[in-house]
């Protein structure tokens, strides 16, 4: 009789456990998705397009501002920026991209990206 008491507590902890696991996934994974949207597209040169992103923060990541350039139809990552989820301003002078990012906690930085002509 004791050792079906003692079966039956395991039993119930690993139900348990199984069921904070799913419940965890779910909300980590299915409620709280990060979303990845194009906040800013400016040409830099004739073949040369900067697309700026930024993307969410969910259960399991920072949100972030991404920096890719396109050239000829081949994105390259330029930059990667956490905790920063707005883009204040940007701009490019002497080939250099300059960004002013922020975050709602209210840090303020700025970074500067070279872009040398293609």
């Amino acid at each position: 009789m004791k050792w079906q008491v003692n079966v039956c507590a395991i039993l119930g902890v690993l139900l348990l456990a199984v069921l904070a696991l799913i419940l965890y996934i779910h909300l980590s994974f299915g409620v709280f998705g990060v979303k990845t949207e194009l906040i800013q597209t400016f040409e830099y040169s004739d073949n040369t397009t900067i697309n700026i992103y930024e993307s969410s923060s969910s259960a399991t990541t920072q949100p972030a501002i991404i920096v890719y350039k396109v050239f000829n139809e081949k994105e390259e990552l330029l930059g990667y920026f956490e905790p920063y989820e707005s883009l204040d301003s940007s701009f490019v002078v002497n080939h250099t991209l300059s960004l002013f990012l922020s975050n709602k906690l209210g840090r303020r930085d700025t970074f500067r990206l070279p872009m040398y002509k293609e």
